[in-house]
């Protein structure tokens, strides 16, 4: 009877892909993603990681480790294969584990062709006690020698069962060793386990604001996830966000302020990021905004005195007119030189008054 634990490949557990050339030539290793990542990629990647095997992605060549002296095995023929290679290629080129849950087993199959124009023989290898590694029977590929090793025609490939039990629902590396009659490389093993997961929006766009003003905007975050989200937000100059930190069960809703202060007449962008506790992921929203000109003003241009007698005053009328929805803060300075240190304090006390400071 089969264990109600078990996961077989393709099922739960064990990544597979059924639309890929299998083997392909080897290319160099693809730049490392950056660690920054936009919130729809990030739910993109947890619930479909990325595989290696899959077409238009450059085939990693497997790590070797140690080689062995041909020297002192008389018995082995030259290989067509170049010494940076391996002798076997390994399908897929890395084991992934995804969606699992702790102290329960999952298994997927690992594949070893012969590249080379003779029989060779191969063994894979287990250091790691959550990883076990069992040889598949199969029908006339490979002939099994006493050790448990593999010979295996040219071209062939022989096939063994990888299986994993987690002791957490956590990430985990770990490595599978291939030893071969030339040398010694091994395969990745990545586990990715239950990641907590928050859907915020990829752009928060801001509408134009008066410089030296400040506009407000609501963002709702959601844990999309199946794991209890602790993060915190943070932003870039010229804006903030309030409240800086958070725990978001799974399911749950939080809505977080966004502040725009635009500090003269121009475009400003900027990032929200949003750093989980757990593992230290980041996720990157960009914040876009422009500072305009209020639509305030003189009545008049020139401000022209009549003529008078001397001892004698005159006056001139005019009006001071705000046509925006924003408050306007202005005063009339008595000497020019004052106008600019009596300015600024005149608005950070405005400022204050509102609450933005």
């Amino acid at each position: 009877m089969k264990n109600n634990n078990e996961s077989t490949s393709g099922i739960a557990g064990a990544r597979t892909s059924h639309f890929t050339i299998k083997y392909k030539a080897y290319g160099n290793q693809p730049p490392p993603p950056s660690v920054k990542k936009r919130p729809s990629q990030h739910i993109r990647e947890a619930l479909d990681p990325p595989l290696a095997q899959r077409d238009g992605v450059i085939r990693p060549k497997p790590c070797i480790v140690n080689k062995h002296n041909f020297a002192e095995q008389r018995h082995q023929i030259v290989s067509s294969i170049p010494e940076d290679e391996p002798l076997f290629q390994p399908f897929p080129p890395e084991v992934v584990f995804t969606g699992y849950h702790a102290f329960k087993k999952y298994t997927t199959v690992l594949q070893l062709r012969n590249n080379d124009k003779v029989v060779r023989r191969v063994q894979l290898l287990s250091e790691d006690p959550l990883l076990t590694v069992e040889l598949l029977q199969s029908g006339d590929q490979a002939v099994y020698s006493e050790i448990g090793s593999s010979k295996v025609a040219c071209g062939m490939e022989v096939s063994y069962t990888i299986a994993f039990v987690p002791e957490s629902d956590g990430d985990y590396m770990s490595e599978l060793l291939a030893v071969t009659d030339r040398e010694k490389f091994v395969i990745p093993v990545r586990c990715v386990g239950l990641k907590p997961m928050v859907d915020v929006p990829d752009e928060i766009i801001f509408p134009p604001t008066p410089a030296k003003c400040s506009y407000k905007k609501n963002v709702m975050i959601h844990n999309v996830g199946k794991k209890k989200a602790v993060f915190r937000l943070r932003t870039s100059e010229f804006f903030r966000v309030s409240p800086p930190t958070h725990n978001l069960d799974p399911g749950e809703f939080f809505q977080c302020c966004v502040y725009f202060f635009p500090r003269r007449v121009c475009t400003y962008e900027g990032e929200l990021e949003v750093t989980f506790k757990e593992n230290g992921d980041q996720l990157v929203s960009r914040l876009i905004g422009a500072g305009t000109e209020l639509n305030v003003g003189l009545s008049t241009g020139v401000i022209a005195a009549s003529t008078t007698y001397i001892r004698r005053t005159s006056h001139v009328t005019f009006q001071v007119f705000n046509n925006s929805s924003s408050l306007a803060y202005f005063l009339w300075p008595k000497y020019v030189h004052c106008l600019k240190t009596t300015f600024i304090k005149v608005i950070k006390r405005g400022f204050e008054s509102c609450g933005h400071l």
